[in-house]
């Protein structure tokens, strides 16, 4: 539906264009109506070659960008259009509007988080009122983690916890202890995540880094504290055989240190 009107609003402000040109976006559209979105891009891409304005221009790449992203499920082709608007418009809302879609593209399905990174940085850089600047900061940091560029990614989520202010203040803490629990800092990473679970307020969370702790408490051989974490977390920890298997583990090495 939100393709559908975005076509029918083309119309409403681009009327300068030929009844031909008219035509065949009122084609793409019915095509859309149908849901024959393959059909539909194989319109697009055939009008984008006929003249028209670069106003209209961008909006079929718009088009044609959701098209493959959202409903064929083609990210790569997706960002390809959304790239193409570079080429038509130097209009900043457009091309934040483009760049916000091929960030989105690239962390979250193309899992490219090397393109992701530069994206948000630029954005970023192009700061514009309205746009939301945590969540770039907060993809960058993210897009470092993600690549196991832990200093990078350290020093992103450091800056981040420390602005209260910030949307992405607490869960930049969980990441903080994140990177050193990934680095084999388990004491570090334990320390971190004692402060991160005085002021996280979702239930999944605070029972995951919980878990986590458990385990590094596990890993450091401290299995008291391995054991009485893992107990802590019958019957809230979703999946009950994984703590109980666990609790069987830590037991097993407390008796075996015995003897």
């Amino acid at each position: 539906m939100r393709l559908i009107l975005a076509v029918g609003f083309l119309f409403l402000i681009s009327c300068n264009f030929s009844p031909k040109l008219q035509q065949e976006i009122l084609s793409a559209q019915d095509l859309i109506s149908k849901g024959e979105y393959k059909n539909a891009t194989g319109l697009y891409e055939k009008i984008l070659t006929m003249n028209m304005g670069p106003e209209l221009r961008v909006k079929i790449l718009y088009q044609l960008a959701d098209l493959y992203s959202i409903f064929l499920g083609d990210a790569q082709k997706g960002k390809k259009y959304y790239q193409k608007i570079f080429e038509v418009t130097s209009e900043v809302p457009n091309q934040i509007k483009a760049l916000e879609r091929i960030g989105e593209l690239n962390f979250t399905y193309l899992k490219d988080y090397k393109d992701a990174l530069a994206t948000y940085d630029r954005l970023l850089k192009i700061a514009a009122p309205g746009t939301d600047l945590d969540f770039f900061e907060y993809r960058v940091a993210l897009s470092h983690f993600n690549q196991g560029d832990y200093e990078g990614a350290h020093f992103d989520f450091e800056k981040i916890s420390q602005n209260p202010s910030n949307n992405y203040n607490v869960i930049s803490i969980y990441y903080l202890g994140m990177i050193h629990f990934r680095k084999s800092e388990w004491e570090s990473a334990i320390k971190v995540w004692k402060k991160y679970l005085e002021i996280e307020k979702r239930r999944d969370k605070i029972i995951e880094v919980r878990f986590l702790m458990a385990n590094a408490y596990e890993t450091m051989e401290n299995l008291k504290e391995a054991y009485a974490a893992y107990y802590s977390l019958l019957g809230e920890y979703p999946n009950t055989e994984v703590i109980q298997n666990r609790l069987k583990a830590v037991y097993l090495r407390k008796v075996s240190r015995k003897r």
